[in-house]
């Protein structure tokens, strides 16, 4: 039972994170000048990954994924865009690979 249940829990961090139907409308912006005439709406993190699963999701898979869960936190706060302002990649101590990519930016809304 317990190799069962880590194979399901392997093979469930190899997807990346869904991106929610609402969420499909913000944009990814990556300079100021883009979201100067918008409102600020709060502080928003997306993350993909683990020391456990991270081993086991391509790193494609992973910068989808914490780009998916941004956008899902920004239309959250009723967002249509976020300023990425940093990202961060983990390495697995292990197999050296990328354990964990997260994204840390300012959610707007801009043009309404």
């Amino acid at each position: 039972k317990f190799a069962l249940m880590t194979t399901l829990a392997a093979l469930a961090g190899c997807a990346a994170n869904p991106l929610n139907p609402n969420a499909a409308r913000v944009e990814i912006m990556t300079t100021q000048k883009e979201v100067k005439k918008c409102v600020y709406a709060g502080d928003v993190l997306g993350a993909q990954g683990n020391r456990f699963t991270g081993t086991f999701t391509s790193n494609e898979n992973l910068l989808l994924g914490a780009r998916n869960a941004i956008k899902n936190d920004a239309a959250r706060l009723g967002a249509n865009a976020v300023l990425i302002q940093q990202q961060q990649y983990s390495q697995h101590e292990l197999s050296g690979g990328t354990a964990n990519a997260t994204l840390i930016g300012k959610a707007y809304k801009c043009g309404e």
